[in-house]
């Protein structure tokens, strides 16, 4: 997964409050983005770290991928079925009316022969008054998920760490070399194995769960 850091710009909103002393609110708000690479043809486990710009807390693909070529595909997993967005030639996204909200994850397929594909990501960074904590639920089975903040974390350091049952297991598609698929499993009495599993910004994973559990996370940073 070849991908930028996040990048993050200051927005400063001025709101005047024009009382008798004209007094001047301010609000400051952290824009960012992330930028991944999918290979010509390969694919790429993608999620959405951020808050939307519009204040909506859903968005549709096309809102999440808007510099995706014709021919792109975005999996995704629902109620144990996989479902596709597919980029269609003057039409856009087809069917293009699902809805996915941070902390959702894409199984997306570049198309062949266009080369790399880059596509990027863009939000509004979770500060302390959108998200201070974030709820992810993780129902027994298959979920494909990613960290809800636009940040990385080692694995032992989130609170999924905390709220795993044994028995649990955290895929990753991994694009380079010969295009395969990595796990960790969390072991009873011995944690996850392997343990040094870093959950990166934007990178979407596949969960298997034992039985059900909200992944309850705290924002991992000071600012915003």
């Amino acid at each position: 997964m070849k991908k930028l850091s996040v990048i993050v710009v200051v927005m400063m909103m001025a709101i005047g409050a024009f009382a008798a002393d004209s007094n001047e609110v301010t609000s400051i708000n952290a824009v960012g983005f992330i930028r991944t690479t999918v290979p010509d043809g390969g694919w790429e486990l993608i999620s959405l770290p951020f808050e939307n710009l519009d204040g909506d807390v859903t968005a549709t693909v096309a809102e999440l991928l808007p510099d995706a070529p014709d021919g792109t595909r975005a999996w995704f997993y629902r109620d144990g079925v996989w479902q596709a967005e597919t980029k269609v030639a003057f039409l856009g996204w087809n069917p293009g009316t699902n809805e996915f909200i941070r902390s959702d994850a894409l199984f997306v397929n570049a198309p062949s022969g266009g080369g790399d594909v880059d596509l990027t990501i863009m939000g509004e960074v979770p500060s302390a008054n959108t998200a201070p904590d974030t709820t992810v639920p993780l129902p027994t089975g298959w979920t494909l998920v990613g960290f809800a903040y636009p940040t990385d974390i080692a694995l032992l350091d989130s609170a999924l760490n905390v709220s795993a049952n044994d028995g649990d297991r955290l895929w990753w598609w991994d694009s380079t070399g010969d295009s395969s698929w990595n796990a960790t499993t969390r072991v009873a009495f011995l944690g996850w194995n392997p343990s040094t599993v870093t959950l990166e910004a934007g990178r979407g994973y596949f969960y298997n769960s034992v039985s059900t559990f909200d992944w309850i996370e705290t924002k991992p940073y000071v600012w915003p």
